[in-house]
C-alpha cells in the first residue's frame, strides 16, 4: 500500500514505478494500461503547485494517473473548502484567478497549467461589534467544532474501520476571561485529534505560534499584573515615608501631634488609590467578559485576587529587593523543588513502557492473532458453530471491539498515572504560595479563569470518552453489518469491497462535543488555598505596617 504526497511533482518514470508496484497482477508490464489493485494506492496533490517541469514533472502525468485511479474504481476527492480565509478574501481570489488559469493552460496543444477550481468558504460568519474580540474567539471555536462534526458526518459510504482511522477533531471553547489569563492553554493547546487505537495529546498551543512576538510571546495581561504592576507600586510607594524623612518633614508632622499610625494610614490610602487605578483595565476586561458570557462571580473573584495581590505589594513597597526575591528567584526555586519533590517519568520512558504493554494485547486488526484465540473459541462455542464464517457476527469486528476495549484500558491506566503525577507536582508548586504571593495569585488566577490543570485534565477525559464511544460504535457496525466472507476478501475482490461499505447514516453515532468550564463557584472553591495564602499575606503585612506606624518617632 503506497501513499504519495505532493503528487503534482511526479515525473513519468516515477509514475510508472508506482503504477507497476500497485498493479493487480505481477505480470503487468505497461504502466499505462495496468489495473490498480483496489486500496493499494493513495495520492495527494495540487496541480496548481506543479513547478518542476524541468524535472519532467507536468500536469499531463498528474491528470493521467488521476484518470487511471478513477477508471480502476478508485475514489477521486476534490478538496475545495477553505477553512483559513474569510468570505471576502475567498471571493476575491476566485474572481481574480478563474480567468488567469484558463488563459495559460494551453500552449501548442500541451497542458502547462491546471484547471481552475473555485474555493468554498468553510469558516463561520464573523462577529462584529464592540465585543468582537472576546466573542470572535469563542464563536470561531464553536464554528470549527461544528465544521469538524459536519465533515465527519458527511463522509461517503466507507468501510467502518476506515472511519475509525479517519478520526475526528474536538476543540475546547475558551472562557471569555482566558483572553486575560490564557494559563496552561498557551502550552497544552485546545484541540485534540481523536482516532482509533491511540490517545493523542492536545495540540495547536499558542506558545508554538508566538514567533511574531519574539521573546514576549509569553506576555499576557495576567503576567503584566503579576510581574510588572508590583514594580510600579514599589516605584510609587517607596518614597511615601522615605521622602518625608529626606525632606525633613516627617519629624515636623509627628511633632505636630499626628499619630504615626494615622500618617501611615493616609499614605497607604493614597497608595491604595493608585492600586485601584491600576486595576481599572482589569475591571473593564472582566466587564466585557461578563457581557460575552462569563459568570459575574468569576469576574469579581478574579478582580479580588489581583486586588489582594497588589495590596500585598503596597505593603511591601519599602522593600524593593523583595520583588526580585518573591517574583523572580523564589518561583524558579519553587518550580525546581516541585520537580524534585514530585518527579514524573519522562515521556520517552513512559511511551516505551506503554508500547511494551500494548504489544502484549495483540493486534486488533488481525483476527488470527494468538492473543484472541480464546475470544474466538468462546464466540464459536456461544453460537454453537464450527466455522467463523457461520457466526451471526463478523469475527473481525468483534476482535476490533475487544482489542479496542483492552487497549483503551491500558491507555487510560497510563493517562491516569500521568494526570496524577502532574497533579501532585502542581500541588507542591501551588503550596509555595505561602512563601511568595506571585505563585499564589498565579494559581488563583488560572483556577478562576478556567485555564488551570484541572480543566485541562477534564478536557482530556471528556475527549477520550467521546473517542472511545465513536470508535466502539463503528466497531459494532463492523461486527453486525459486514459479512466476514466479504471482509476477508475485500482487498482483492472489488465487489466484496463494495459490499463492505456502509452508508453515511452509520456515522450519526458521533455525539456532539461541547466542553464547558466549571461553574464559577467551583472554580473559586478550587482556588481556596490560594485565597487563604493571599489573605494571610495581607493580614501579616498590614498588621506589621500598623505596628510599625506606632513606632514612628519625631
Amino acid at each position: 500500500f503506497l501513499l504519495v504526497d505532493e503528487f503534482q511533482d511526479t515525473d513519468p518514470l516515477q509514475a510508472e514505478i508506482l503504477l507497476l508496484l500497485t498493479a493487480n497482477t505481477d505480470t503487468a508490464t505497461d504502466w499505462r494500461t495496468a489495473s490498480i489493485k483496489p486500496g493499494s494506492l493513495f495520492v495527494v496533490g495540487d496541480p496548481k503547485q506543479s513547478i518542476y517541469r524541468f524535472r519532467r514533472a507536468d500536469i499531463d502525468t498528474f491528470e493521467f494517473v488521476k484518470k487511471r485511479i478513477g477508471d480502476c474504481g478508485g475514489e477521486i476527492l476534490h478538496l475545495s473548502t477553505n477553512f483559513r480565509s474569510n468570505r471576502e478574501l475567498v471571493t476575491w481570489v476566485n474572481d481574480r484567478f478563474a480567468g488567469r488559469f484558463s488563459e495559460h493552460r494551453q500552449d501548442a496543444g500541451n497542458n502547462y497549467g491546471p484547471e481552475f477550481t473555485a474555493s468554498h468558504v468553510g469558516r463561520g460568519t464573523a462577529v462584529t461589534g464592540r465585543l468582537a474580540g472576546l466573542r470572535q474567539l469563542r464563536v470561531r471555536t464553536r464554528n470549527v467544532q461544528a465544521e469538524a462534526e459536519a465533515v465527519f458526518l458527511s463522509q461517503p459510504a466507507r468501510h467502518p474501520h476506515r472511519m475509525v482511522h479517519y478520526g475526528h477533531y474536538v476543540f475546547r471553547t475558551p472562557t471569555p476571561l482566558s483572553l486575560f489569563d490564557p494559563g496552561l492553554d498557551a502550552v497544552t493547546g485546545q484541540s485534540i485529534f481523536l482516532e482509533g487505537h491511540r490517545q493523542n495529546t492536545a495540540m495547536f498551543a499558542a506558545s508554538g505560534a508566538g514567533a511574531d512576538l519574539g521573546g514576549f510571546s509569553w506576555l499576557s495581561p495576567a503576567m503584566v499584573y503579576q510581574l510588572f504592576a508590583p514594580l510600579l507600586v514599589i516605584l510609587l510607594g517607596h518614597g511615601l515615608i522615605a521622602r518625608e524623612r529626606e525632606a525633613a518633614t516627617l519629624a515636623t508632622l509627628l511633632a505636630q501631634g499626628t499619630p504615626g499610625r494615622v500618617l501611615l494610614a493616609g499614605k497607604a490610602l493614597a497608595l491604595l488609590s493608585v492600586v485601584v487605578l491600576l486595576l481599572v483595565p482589569l475591571a473593564i476586561s472582566a466587564g466585557l467578559a461578563v457581557r460575552a458570557g462569563e459568570q459575574a462571580l468569576a469576574a469579581w473573584a478574579l478582580f479580588g485576587a489581583y486586588l489582594l495581590y497588589l495590596v500585598i505589594w503596597a505593603a511591601l513597597a519599602t522593600l524593593v529587593t523583595l520583588w526580585i526575591a518573591l517574583n523572580l528567584v523564589l518561583p524558579a526555586v519553587a518550580a525546581s523543588w516541585a520537580s524534585n519533590a514530585a518527579p514524573m517519568a519522562g515521556k520517552l520512558e513512559t511511551d516505551l513502557a506503554m508500547l511494551s504493554d500494548l504489544r502484549k494485547l495483540g493486534d486488533g486488526h488481525n483476527a488470527n492473532d494468538p492473543a484472541f484465540a480464546q475470544l474466538r473459541a468462546d464466540l464459536l462455542a456461544k453460537h454453537g458453530v464450527q466455522r467463523v464464517e457461520d457466526l451471526p457476527v463478523n469475527l473481525r469486528g468483534v476482535v476490533a471491539q475487544f482489542g479496542e476495549q483492552k487497549l483503551t484500558e491500558t491507555l487510560n491506566r497510563y493517562a491516569r498515572a500521568q494526570a496524577a503525577a502532574e497533579t501532585r507536582q502542581a500541588a507542591v508548586l501551588a503550596n509555595q504560595g505561602w512563601f511568595t504571593p506571585f505563585l499564589a495569585v498565579a494559581e488563583a488566577s488560572r483556577a478562576v479563569v478556567g485555564t488551570d490543570l484541572a480543566h485541562h485534565h477534564r478536557f482530556l477525559q471528556e475527549a477520550e470518552a467521546l473517542r472511545y464511544a465513536f470508535v466502539q460504535g463503528l466497531n459494532k457496525v463492523h461486527a453486525e453489518k459486514l459479512a466476514y466472507s466479504d471482509d476477508v476478501r475485500r482487498s482483492g475482490d472489488a465487489s466484496a469491497e463494495e459490499r463492505t461499505r456502509v452508508d453515511a447514516t452509520n456515522w450519526q453515532l458521533l455525539d456532539r462535543f461541547r466542553f464547558e468550564p466549571d461553574a464559577a463557584g467551583s472554580r473559586i472553591a478550587r482556588a481556596g488555598p490560594q485565597w487563604l495564602m493571599l489573605c494571610a499575606w495581607c493580614v501579616i503585612l498590614v498588621g506589621t505596617g500598623f505596628w510599625a506606624g506606632g513606632r514612628l518617632k519625631p
